[in-house]
């Protein structure tokens, strides 16, 4: 900033010195000097001009760079952000391919439960005409049952409905019937129901169980009693004349006054069975 200032005065200097040596004409002289006066004035005055410009220009360059470290420092900032978004975008993304993997597969599990559906639709339709055809039969049964017709001599009547039916003068032999939904309404003399289950002479009661029930005077002359249970049934005057109790189990059985006579009895427990006045 001083340099061209410097030099300015050394070249008036020199001028001046010129001046002195010249001859006594300086009228051209002084006016030159004016003329450098003039110039070094203004000069000096555009020197001063572009110090200030000059210092402008520094405080805007400072300005700059002091933006330009903020932008530095905001551009940091952004890219720390922007690997954070990363990160979180990939999570996001294993995120949703699990999901897709999940739902996937519960529409396999949904897929494999409607053939499941399906396939039960099938076999409860079928139970149902199984059904239907197993109550026709017994409509038929009971009927005949009803019109005093009925010769059901080693009918198989099992989980069959009875409820109300007449069986007064059906001939009931070697039946078995077991677990009935429902009893008949007249039995043949000698004949009863119990736990829905009929109890006669000559009725099929293979494995059956009645533990503990009251058979007081019950009539099973010649039934088919083998590998049934009769733990502490009570069978006081009981008519037992020819059955089967192969392999039954009497465990306890109250059979005082029972009719055993003729019975079959290998292989049947007795174990503490009460036998007293029993006929055997």
């Amino acid at each position: 900033m001083n340099k061209p200032r410097t030099g300015l005065l050394a070249i008036l200097m020199m001028t001046a010195a010129l001046a002195g040596c010249v001859g006594e004409d300086t009228s051209d002289l002084d006016a030159q000097i004016d003329d450098l006066n003039n110039m070094t004035t203004n000069l000096t005055q555009t020197l001063e001009e572009r110090d200030v410009a000059i210092s402008e220009l520094e405080a805007a360059i400072a300005g700059h760079e002091s933006n330009i470290a903020g932008l530095e420092a905001a551009m940091t900032l952004m890219e720390e952000q922007r690997d954070s978004l990363l990160a979180l975008l990939s999570d996001s993304q294993e995120f949703a391919n699990q999901t897709i993997a999940l739902a996937e597969a519960m529409n396999e599990t949904i897929a494999g439960l409607h053939a499941m559906l399906g396939e039960n639709a099938t076999q409860v339709q079928q139970l149902q005409t199984d059904l239907a055809e197993q109550q026709d039969l017994v409509a038929q049964w009971q009927q005949t049952a009803e019109d005093n017709r009925a010769d059901l001599t080693g009918a198989d009547l099992s989980g069959a409905d009875l409820t109300g039916a007449d069986l007064g003068n059906a001939t009931l032999d070697y039946v078995h019937a077991t677990h009935l939904q429902g009893c008949p309404a007249v039995l043949p003399a000698n004949w009863q129901c119990v736990q829905n289950i009929l109890l006669g002479p000559f009725a099929d009661l293979r494995g059956v169980d009645l533990t503990g029930v009251d058979l007081t005077g019950v009539d099973l002359s010649y039934a088919n009693l083998s590998g049934a249970i009769l733990e502490w049934a009570h069978l006081y005057v009981a008519y037992l004349s020819g059955a089967d109790l192969t392999g039954a189990d009497l465990y306890g059985a109250f059979l005082e006054e029972a009719d055993l006579s003729g019975a079959t009895l290998h292989g049947a427990d007795l174990s503490y069975a009460r036998l007293s006045y029993a006929d055997l």
